[in-house]
């Protein structure tokens, strides 16, 4: 199927996932490694456990049925 002129290629959902471990992690240990919490390192963090978890729904209502399927 072509592509409209104006759409844009989205990623691939291994590629996709890839990039959320990344972030996630880095949020994380950006706030473990961080000197006194700030509001922004909070903020981080609270935006990185919320990427978590719609990635951990992502792999189970999308990525793992179609793994056992397979």
């Amino acid at each position: 199927m072509a592509q409209a002129p104006d759409e844009t290629p989205t990623e691939s959902s291994a590629a996709a996932l890839k990039r959320d471990h990344r972030e996630v992690d880095a949020g994380i240990e950006a706030f473990v490694n961080g000197a006194a919490p700030d509001r922004r390192s909070w903020d981080r963090l609270a935006a990185s456990i919320a990427m978590l978890r719609r990635h951990i729904y992502a792999e189970e209502e999308l990525l793992f049925p179609a793994l056992r399927e397979a």
